[in-house]
């Protein structure tokens, strides 16, 4: 069972590749079939368990992006405060230009926007 509002090992393994540097970063993709992936798209790849939905492909399926990841959705939806009042979804972020570094850490800063295991604080 994961624990409340601690990062589960395959959250750590997904961020720490996303501020590894080692991955190419393309956009509207899960991957460009040339190196290149969203930020999706590298916990497609490092994340055990993880599969892209058969109906949507360059979205990941949405109970095993809940199931392992615990995201709130298969494109990465962010809830509450968006991310610079308009980005409402990690994939938005990556397709505008965000770096992957960026996006981690937005995610550090403010999981409980991403992931369903850690609780909004109280007063937001």
């Amino acid at each position: 069972m994961t624990e409340r509002n601690k990062f589960s090992p395959e959250q750590e393994k997904w961020l720490q590749a996303l501020e590894s540097g080692e991955w190419k970063q393309c956009r509207r993709k899960l991957d460009d079939g040339n190196g290149g992936h969203c930020c999706l798209g590298v916990a497609l790849k490092v994340v055990p368990g993880i599969e892209r939905d058969s109906d949507a492909p360059e979205t990941l399926d949405s109970s095993t992006a809940r199931d392992v990841l615990h995201l709130l959705d298969g494109a990465g939806e962010i809830q509450g405060e968006r991310w610079g009042g308009n980005i409402a979804y990690l994939t938005t972020a990556n397709d505008e230009g965000k770096t992957f570094a960026e996006i981690a850490a937005f995610i550090r800063a403010n999981p409980p926007q991403v992931f369903t295991n850690f609780d909004v604080p109280e007063g937001n």
